[in-house]
């Protein structure tokens, strides 16, 4: 029987794993992208009349001179909070502060998985540690 063995397929697969873990996360990163872009989108598409193709609506009290408030987002948000306490953080905990603080685009479709992909981003640049499957972890700044 000719073509591949099943022992130069099981060699292969760490490569293949560490490829797949790879696109995963770029996948999440670009759905992430994705999900904000249709949100601005979506916003500025709200900002325009009936029959209009420029936006017909002023925004109140804010004019290029006006500070708007800090809201972070994406990866400065979950850098954010991670900093805050020193714990051992889910996904999804650290998403749910960023809802309470309204860090989070009300027009996100998936706004969890952009928190992930923030998370991933984080990690793979060696911003936080991963201590189990899901869990992560600020570390600790040396005063000295």
């Amino acid at each position: 029987m000719g073509g591949v063995s099943y022992e130069a397929l099981i060699e292969q697969l760490p490569d293949l794993r560490r490829d797949l873990n790879r696109l995963r996360t770029k996948k999440a990163e670009i759905d992430a992208r994705v999900a904000h872009l249709e949100g601005i989108v979506e916003g500025i598409e709200g900002l325009r009349g009936p029959d209009e193709e420029s936006p017909g609506l002023e925004l109140p009290g804010l004019s290029e001179e006006s500070e708007r408030p800090a809201r972070l987002r994406g990866i400065a948000a979950v850098r954010q909070v991670m900093s805050e306490r020193d714990q051992v953080w889910s996904a999804k905990e650290i998403h749910n502060v960023l809802e309470s603080r309204g860090w989070l685009s009300p027009d996100a479709k998936h706004p969890l998985r952009g928190t992930e992909a923030a998370i991933n981003r984080l990690w793979h640049g060696d911003e936080i540690e991963k201590v189990s499957a899901g869990r992560y972890r600020f570390p600790k700044q040396n005063k000295d």
